[in-house]
């Protein structure tokens, strides 16, 4: 039987969200008998729980030193080409949260001549591409770096900003294990989110500004009776708690910070909530689909491509308080209705949204790009 090939999985992520969250499923779905996976990451308390979940899984682990903008970061990238070239990979595979992340491992991969290279995009938020950064993007090189998008949206923002040929970009839609499946509401738990309120929402996504936390604040104004649970953390959190104070809601908001438990704070909520201004496909709503609970979601690409209106959750629009309030009340209001529409998107991740086939597809682009390599040498 042939050996496995070795692939790098790349991210310079400093935080844990659903990104890293995806990364840690590739990792421990890939075909060992395939595939032999490393993990190469900047050493950070952030993202502890991906370098525990990935060695749990086996995964060799290879830190190597942060590669900040300007010559520190050219010189890291040299660094980590001279790594390449001794350890030889097959695969090296960037995991990137924003457009111009992971820029000096995949310039490394490039420098090193690392047989296939992809680059996962996680989130394009609309910012504005300085000219510096997009001939950085065109040394790169589309025809070197296959391109994998996390939701369609992703493709087409991609393919808009960069103008990179819409056949270089595949969409592998995020999936969803066993880790996230439904758990059984624990009475000590619920009634702890509960308080003194009647119905718990749930907010389980990082506390950052392209989330949206705030609204969901407003909106808290006009939900009197509901507990709004927060379970994550990041960089908003001391402005969120301020906010909370200022509209005067801060007796019904509770801040957990990371926790994870998440399927069985999904499992005590009466409806899930994700309020965000840009995503490229969240887990936090295939999660929340996944459980089978009722939930409200910002209509905004990628997120629109897994939630069906009316059907398997409700759309608002973003950066609208009221509107979500009127979808958490709706729900509330009817909750053998939302029911209803949390099964069916139950099921509905249950089909098209598993683990096993976004790693199946993940699998597929390195293969192809190797036999693509393998033809272009003939």
């Amino acid at each position: 039987m042939p050996q496995p090939r070795n692939v790098f999985l790349f991210t310079d992520s400093s935080g844990y969200g659903g990104a890293e969250k995806a990364l840690l499923m590739l990792i421990r779905g890939l075909n060992r008998e395939l595939w032999s996976p490393t993990l190469v990451f900047h050493e950070s308390a952030g993202i502890e729980p991906l370098v525990a979940g990935a060695a749990a899984a086996s995964c060799e682990l290879v830190p190597v030193p942060a590669m900040p903008e300007g010559l520190v970061g050219a010189r890291g990238s040299l660094r980590l080409a001279a790594l390449l070239r001794r350890r030889r990979p097959h695969v090296f595979h960037a995991h990137l949260t924003w457009p111009l992340a992971c820029k000096f491992g995949l310039a490394a991969a490039v420098a090193a001549r690392t047989p296939a290279i992809v680059a996962t995009h996680h989130l394009v938020p609309p910012f504005r591409l300085m000219r510096g950064a997009r001939v950085q993007q065109r040394l790169l090189g589309s025809r070197l770096v296959r391109r994998i998008a996390v939701s369609g949206e992703i493709a087409r923002r991609l393919e808009a900003l960069f103008g990179w040929p819409r056949q270089q970009i595949t969409v592998v839609y995020n999936g969803i294990g066993v880790e996230v499946q439904p758990a059984t509401a624990d009475a000590s738990l619920r009634a702890q989110l509960l308080g003194n309120h009647t119905a718990v929402v749930l907010v389980p996504a990082r506390l950052d500004p392209l989330k949206g936390h705030e609204f969901l604040l407003e909106a808290a104004r006009r939900l009197e009776n509901v507990s709004v649970v927060l379970a994550g953390e990041g960089p908003e959190r001391a402005r969120l708690e301020q906010l909370a104070e200022k509209l005067g809601v801060s007796a019904r908001v509770t801040f957990l910070g990371f926790r994870s438990d998440i399927p069985q704070l999904l499992a005590c909520a009466d409806v899930v909530v994700l309020p965000s201004l840009a995503e490229g496909l969240p887990l936090a709503v295939l999660e929340a689909m996944s459980a089978g609970t009722p939930l409200v979601a910002t209509a905004i690409g990628g997120t629109d491509e897994a939630v069906t209106d009316g059907v398997t959750g409700l759309l608002v629009p973003p950066r609208d308080g009221n509107a979500l309030a009127e979808a958490v009340e709706r729900v509330l209001a009817d909750p053998e209705k939302a029911q209803r529409r949390a099964d069916a998107a139950a099921a509905r991740v249950a089909t098209e949204f598993g683990v096993e086939r976004m790693v199946a597809r993940v699998e597929s682009v390195y293969d192809e790009q190797l036999k693509r390599v393998r033809r272009a040498q003939d």
